[in-house]
């Protein structure tokens, strides 16, 4: 899980399950999402959640994240959660993350 927080900066707090899932990009606590995930935070912050105040899933997303020096073709499956003030505008995102890759080779193998 992750928690991105102050919608000006989109700063990134995260728990040390989140580790993995950062690869090459931790440590990356405090940082803004911008600068550790610019495409995410363009497409899903930006467009999907903000404007619409509506939760995002997503389901077995591929990603190519680079790891130990070397890229890795990746699956994920996602949610992207607003968390709101009292008065209503978005104060923070709530992202709940599992990687598939595993599952998604599995299935490719069995068919």
């Amino acid at each position: 899980m992750c928690i991105f927080i102050d919608p000006s900066n989109w700063t990134l707090l995260y728990n040390k399950a989140f580790v993995p899932i950062l690869m090459a990009k931790h440590p990356a606590l405090g940082k803004q999402v911008k600068d550790v995930w610019p495409k995410i935070y363009e497409i899903r912050i930006s467009i999907d959640v903000v404007t619409t105040g509506e939760s995002f899933y997503s389901h077995d997303q591929h990603y190519i994240l680079q790891c130990d020096g070397y890229y890795e073709s990746v699956y994920f499956n996602y949610t992207y959660n607003p968390i709101f003030k009292s008065d209503g505008k978005i104060c923070a995102l709530w992202c709940i993350t599992q990687e598939t890759t595993q599952q998604v080779l599995n299935t490719r193998k069995l068919k």
